[in-house]
């Protein structure tokens, strides 16, 4: 590690530690299994996921201590916290204990979130930061729960916990121990070139994130409706076709994130945007049209494409135009104020859509997201660089 560039050492660490958390996070898999246990209904199955999204909420707390302290011992505290409310809820009889060692993983997890991750990337990174944040990205966008990989075999919860448990604590000691050595954060190196948060100029710039985030997540939501079991020959069973069609989806997503941040290297994201909605629209209008297998997979690799480059360019650009001194909060407050609008209508307006005849509305929303995509990149203003000595001058 010593020969690699600082950048390359920080990512190292990130991926690996990211992809081991992943390897042992069970998802929902033990939650759905309390559907059995406690013979839950719909409304109280939501209920228990809405307690564990309750604890989620300290990652307010956890892009606070991103932003003015080392995070190595926080996420590893985080990892282990998570790994207690597993055990906890996974041993519990009573739904009660179940749902408080629910919120409890959830507190932990909050650590762990892509959005930490990426802080650190855009805080500790000067060369290869899109490098970092795509390769991110890429883990946290492909299914990589070891447990809900084999959950064809797995119905036990101690089983479960058993075998994701050595990953996470992996995961927890790389944070531990190697996270210091290769993380600085450039918070030191003097002002931002936006001046003090709370000026007009950084509100401006998390305005113009804001709406990027907000427009990218409505196209990948609508998008993400048009992918068919294609990707699978029709000569697999049901199960494997059930199972390897979806993780063929997020492998060549997770790939496409991972080129998309590799480029923004080199190319300025305003350009990348606007080369996403051209694949996006091309893509959309080859579904639109396709009849048969071979037309129909051209289009859903470029709906794929251009969905790595929805998830990762807008955090791209929130590394080129938010400061670096206060980005995990920031980041937070785009995160939110864009994603759960787009996150709400999905369900409420390209559900309906999605199922009326002939999928002509939802393929002409598509084209118009991807449309507004261009309008927006267009008008995005020269994002500055967050630190005096980044890499990205100019977009």
């Amino acid at each position: 590690m010593r020969k690699l560039h600082p950048d390359l050492n920080l990512g190292l660490v990130l991926v690996v530690s990211a992809a081991l958390l992943r390897l042992g996070n069970p998802g929902n898999q033990l939650v759905t299994e309390a559907v059995e246990r406690f013979d839950l209904s719909a409304s109280g199955y939501g209920l228990l996921l809405t307690v564990g999204g309750l604890g989620g909420l300290a990652v307010v707390a956890a892009a606070m201590w991103v932003d003015r302290r080392p995070p190595g011992s926080m996420m590893a505290a985080g990892a282990l916290i998570s790994l207690l409310g597993i055990i906890v809820y996974s041993l519990s009889n009573r739904l009660a204990i179940y749902a408080v060692g629910l919120f409890v993983s959830g507190v932990g997890y909050s650590a762990l979130f892509p959005l930490i991750f990426y802080a650190i990337a855009a805080k500790g990174a000067t060369r290869h930061r899109g490098l970092l944040i795509g390769a991110l990205g890429a883990v946290f966008s492909v299914p990589l729960s070891i447990s809900g990989v084999l959950d064809w075999w797995i119905d036990q919860p101690l089983a479960i916990v058993a075998i994701g448990a050595p990953f996470t604590l992996a995961g927890a000691a790389l944070l531990f121990f190697l996270l210091p050595r290769v993380y600085t954060s450039h918070n030191d190196t003097g002002e931002t070139d936006q001046g003090e948060t709370g000026t007009t100029r950084i509100w401006s710039a998390v305005a113009w994130v804001t709406l990027a985030y907000f427009v990218a997540n409505m196209a990948k939501n609508a998008s993400d409706l048009l992918y068919t079991p294609n990707l699978v020959t029709s000569s697999l069973s049901a199960l494997d076709s059930y199972t390897l069609q979806p993780l063929a989806n997020h492998i060549v997503i997770g790939f496409s994130v991972l080129l998309w941040g590799t480029a923004s290297d080199y190319i300025t994201v305003r350009r990348l945007f606007l080369l996403t909605a051209l694949v996006l629209i091309i893509g959309t209008g080859i579904q639109w049209v396709a009849g048969d297998f071979p037309v129909s997979i051209v289009g859903i690799v470029m709906l794929s494409l251009a969905s790595g480059g929805l998830i990762c360019l807008p955090w791209i650009l929130m590394a080129d135009m938010l400061p670096t001194r206060n980005f995990a909060k920031l980041s937070l407050i785009v995160s939110i104020v864009g994603g759960l609008p787009a996150a709400a209508i999905g369900p409420t307006v390209l559900y309906p859509l999605y199922f009326a005849e002939r999928f002509i509305p939802i393929f002409s929303i598509i084209t118009f997201e991807g449309i507004a995509l261009a309008i927006v990149a267009r008008l995005l203003p020269r994002p500055r660089a967050s630190e005096i000595n980044s890499p990205v001058s100019e977009t």
